[in-house]
């Protein structure tokens, strides 16, 4: 049986000992590369400057590497096969060689998914894990201890005179019963075989065909597996004489197999082997039986004329002639020797490519043997989704969309050696990447099938589609006037006076580089546009555009703006905002420096460092004080006790960092208000991230609160267990009559824009579409959850909805950098889990990006039933063995328990917290009296405590003290009048 998962499946032959090395080129860490930057605006800038492409090391995946160009646009290079895997948060080369793990079992030293052998006695043959999915297939008697050798464990005698050997690729595996003689066939146990499965977010089923394919509940497939066969050992028909890469023109046929009869019944595999092969008198043994389970995602197959009910999926059930049951050779073409002719299809993950603005793909493939150097046309086509059910028969209709054509005679001689084919393939993959297909399919075939010069073979695992693309900028955030005027949609708008004003736009870019804000102004009741121009700045910062006065008189304007790239895509325009113009006010706005904070990077202060700020009238006699507010703090505040005339100095904390402005407007003695002045200044990290739980910098852990009524409450920790008074955290604002805060999901823990400050995650409903969607409230570096300061509130996006588990979910939990990524450049991203329906889900991190299910990054469950009975929190690493755990308490029983975090890697993402290795560490908490926890550090001793309150009595607040990994040592009561608080 041959199984496998990920993103290929190439398995290797029973007798073949380790694989055939992979085709791309090998892989380093990402830190050991000196053409590596960790992000996509820093690798941009790299390769400008050096002339060379660089690598952006936060998007390399196990077959993906993502490289900028010298020239602005990015090119992903995905390999048909994995190159490298995780490892404890870093890349390492994919090695198959089994060994013995510290609990017995065998494992691969490094492979792209999770993928556990038997190490002898009752444990299944096979436990294998792709993204949280899993499947398990099992021999019905105790297995004896394997002998390992490479990539290969041997299991002998697990019927008389039948070996069970089963041999390991990097993201597969083949298991093959050898029966070793007519007795052993004789065995009645050989009439059928069963294998018993079990599963874990997939159901195992087989087609009529005898196709089998695990499929989660929305329908994607996770494992898969071409019709299962058998064959003797009688040399194949006119067997190879020369080898892959000769210039000869012999080939193999693949000689006879038979197809066995498979069915999932009764929670088995059952096979039922063809007795007539097993007992005829011109048998010649060993016997080969070989059911097949593989991969899914990226594939590769072909349809081979002699045989055209065959399926040869990644390789499967091709005999060359030595042995083995599979091949690592894609065909097309006609050869005489055996009358064949080949048709090959290559499956690709186009997720990478989604919404991608794509200039060129192209798809590259080795040609390693050709009949002749005469070069002949060899076309790819645009093909339905390939799959194990995949023959000659089937696939005959589908050669109706040409895509591109190659001449190419590489592989037949010493003038023309092997060398690698391309084609171009661009409007295939717009249209993968336009229609977000989970993955696409290409064929090639000969155009001339009638001739032997058509017969050239591939090195399938050679395969890469190379793509050259653009992002698009992304739609303005954060847009206004100066003097300032609120962006509103109805009247009555924001008036300015007689004086300057500027449109404003921050621009950004995925790629970096330059951007322009184009702008575009025109006055109500006018068609054409006042100003219709663009500005050039960088990748991130605010584009200013001054309008002339004399195009701006008394009136009403409406105003947008977008961000554009070098390369002409553009973003979706930003809302539009109106103003008014009166010519009448006062002129002039009050004038603000400072010396502590300015617009120079090099010499301005820190986040959250204090500045002295001057106010002045700017020449206006009657100004008697100020008002302002900021970017990190929108509340009203006067500069002090009035005084006519004067100037006014301050001194304001600055908690934000980035680019920041201060606004300012003057007031009379009567009240009137001058327009608004901005101070854009820059204020740079304080080059730290703050402790988990620690929201204003102080260095001790805080509690975040919703009141009955919906507010959002802060409550400063002090570092013994107690909090300082609350302090409001948010505005308090209506949306459609309710209140923002109320009823929803919320979490905190580490920073998820990039700031260095501790965050909030909101699941609630979109107003607009009233489906749920998960919100970012950046920290403005003084425990604020942002709505409009800042950048405000942030949306995630969510490429695929089959990885919405947010609709119905009952829990949100962040819990801190859990797969331990990324780039090996010192840069982690933190993820998050969602309890739903009872399952538990892992959700990685994608940094500032915000999606859900970036490419290679999707949900991952890491736990299968029970969860909507568990309360859940982050302690962190409570154990000191550097991996995120988890608590979870049962809401029923009261018990609190540790899910202890473990190595991660590619292959097991969130394995641990999610899993059966739990560890009792308190009791007495049921969730009808105790309905919160919140796991703390409360008094900086570094270990875990955590808060909860009683929601009966007094609702008494108390601290848990912890004191060790798995215990406690006793609770202190710190308050009271708790009831019906959302505690986090």
């Amino acid at each position: 049986m041959a199984l496998g998962l990920g993103l290929l499946t190439v398995p290797a032959g029973a007798a073949a000992g380790a694989p055939a090395p992979t085709e791309a080129a090998a892989t380093t860490t990402a830190a050991a590369e000196p053409n590596v930057k960790a992000t996509q605006p820093e690798a941009a800038a790299e390769a400008r400057r050096t002339g060379r492409r660089t690598e952006v090391g936060s998007l390399r995946a196990e077959a993906t590497q993502v490289f900028a160009n010298p020239t602005g646009t990015f090119t992903v290079e995905q390999s048909l096969r994995p190159q490298r895997t995780k490892r404890s948060g870093t890349w390492v080369p994919v090695d198959a060689t089994l060994v013995f793990a510290a609990d017995g079992s065998v494992q691969p030293v490094a492979s792209t998914i999770g993928m556990t052998f038997s190490g002898g006695g009752g444990k299944p043959i096979v436990e294998l894990n792709n993204q949280g999915r899993k499947l398990a297939f099992s021999w019905d008697t105790a297995l004896p201890k394997p002998t390992l050798k490479a990539n290969v464990a041997t299991y002998t005698e697990v019927l008389p005179g039948v070996d069970l050997v089963v041999v390991a690729d990097v993201d597969s595996f083949s298991e093959q019963l050898i029966v070793k003689n007519a007795e052993a066939a004789r065995n009645p146990k050989l009439g059928a075989l069963r294998f018993a499965t079990r599963t874990a977010g997939v159901d195992v089923k087989t087609d009529g065909d005898g196709t089998l394919r695990a499929l989660d509940a929305q329908g994607r497939e996770y494992f898969n597996g071409s019709q299962p066969r058998m064959w003797d050992s009688k040399p194949a028909a006119q067997a190879r004489s020369a080898g892959l890469g000769t210039s000869l023109a012999t080939d193999a046929d693949p000689g006879p197999t038979t197809a066995m009869p498979a069915r999932i019944a009764d929670g088995a595999l059952e096979i039922v082997p063809d007795r007539a092969l097993l007992t005829a008198s011109d048998t010649v043994f060993p016997v080969v039986i070989d059911p097949v389970f593989g991969g899914s995602m990226q594939n590769w197959t072909f349809g081979y004329k002699p045989y055209p009910a065959s399926s040869y999926w990644n390789g499967a059930n091709f005999n060359e002639g030595d042995g083995n049951s599979w091949t690592a050779v894609a065909r097309v073409g006609y050869e005489s020797d055996t009358g064949g002719t080949a048709r090959s299809f290559f499956q690709m993950d186009s997720r990478p490519l989604w919404d991608l603005k794509i200039a060129s793909s192209t798809l590259r493939i080795r040609a390693d043997h050709s009949w002749s150097c005469t070069k002949k046309a060899i076309s790819v086509y645009d093909t339905p989704s390939i799959s194990a059910s995949v023959t000659w028969n089937n696939t005959t209709g589908w050669w109706t969309n040409k895509i591109a054509t190659a001449r190419t005679g590489s592989g037949g001689g010493s003038s023309c050696p092997s060398g690698p084919v391309e084609w171009d393939v661009t409007s295939a993959a717009r249209s993968a990447a336009a229609n977000h297909w989970w993955s696409w399919s290409l064929g090639l075939r000969a155009d001339d099938e009638s001739t032997v010069n058509s017969w050239t073979k591939f090195v399938a695992s050679s395969a890469v589609m190379s793509t050259e693309y653009n992002s698009v900028p992304k739609a303005p955030t954060s847009y206004a006037t100066n003097p300032w005027t609120p962006c509103g949609e109805n009247p009555p708008f924001g008036t300015i006076g007689d004086t300057q004003v500027s449109l404003n736009s921050r621009v950004e870019d995925p790629d970096g580089g330059t951007v322009y804000a184009h702008f575009a102004l025109w006055r109500i009741g006018d068609n054409p546009n006042i100003v219709d121009t663009r500005v050039a700045v960088s990748s991130g910062g605010t584009a200013t555009l001054n309008v002339p006065t004399n195009l701006l008189p008394t009136g009403t304007y409406s105003w947008f703006s977008r961000a554009e790239d070098p390369a002409g895509d553009v973003s979706a325009w930003a809302p539009v905002c109106h103003f008014v113009v009166d010519r009448s006010r006062p002129s002039e706005v009050p004038k603000v420096t400072s010396t502590k904070f300015t617009a120079d990077a090099a010499t301005t202060g820190k986040a959250r460092e204090t500045g002295q700020f001057t106010f002045s009238a700017n020449g206006v006699a009657d100004v008697e004080d100020f008002e302002y507010w900021s970017d990190w703090d929108g509340n009203h505040q006067t500069a002090g006790t009035p005084c006519t005339g004067c100037d006014r100095s301050l001194d304001i904390r600055v908690a934000l960092n980035g680019a920041l402005n201060l606004y300012v407007q003057s007031k009379d003695a009567a009240g009137n208000r001058s327009d608004i002045a901005i101070y854009s200044f820059w204020a740079n990290r304080q080059g730290f991230t703050d402790k988990p739980g620690d929201l204003d910098g102080d260095g001790n852990t805080d509690l975040l609160s919703v009141t009955p009524d919906g507010e959002l409450r802060r409550y400063p920790g002090t570092g013994q267990g107690t909090h300082a008074p609350a302090r409001t955290s948010s505005q308090v604002v209506d949306v459609d009559g309710a209140k923002y805060w109320q009823g929803n999901l919320m979490t905190r823990y580490s920073d998820w824009n990039g700031d260095e400050y501790e965050d909030v995650l909101v699941r609630r409903r979109d107003p607009v579409t009233n489906a749920y969607k998960l919100y970012l409230h950046p920290n403005n570096g003084d425990g604020y959850s942002c709505i409009s300061c800042g950048t405000g509130v942030q949306e995630f996006a969510l490429r695929d909805p089959a990885n919405d588990h947010l609709q119905n979910a009952d829990q949100i939990l962040a819990i801190g950098n859990v797969t331990g990524d990324d780039t090996g450049l010192g840069v982690g991203y933190p993820d998050f889990v969602v309890s739903s329906g009872g399952l538990l889900w892992l959700y990685q991190g994608s940094g500032p990006s915000l999606i859900l299910d970036y490419p290679n990054r999707e949900p991952v469950l890491i736990g299968s039933s029970g969860w909507d009975s568990m309360t859940l929190a982050a302690p962190g690493d409570v154990n000191g063995d550097t991996y995120p755990d988890l608590w979870a308490r049962d809401k029923n029983t009261g018990e609190l328990f540790l899910y202890p975090g473990v190595e991660q890697n590619s292959a097991t993402a969130g394995i641990g917290l999610g899993g059966s290795h739990r560890v009792l560490i308190d009791s007495g908490l049921p969730g009808t009296t105790t309905p919160h926890l919140v796991a703390t550090d409360a008094n900086n001793d570094g270990t875990s405590d955590f808060w909860s309150y009683q929601n009966t009595g007094d609702g008494s607040m108390y601290v848990t003290w912890g004191s060790g990994p798995t215990g406690f040592s006793s609770f202190q009561r710190t308050g009271y009048g708790w009831q019906n608080y959302y505690i986090f």
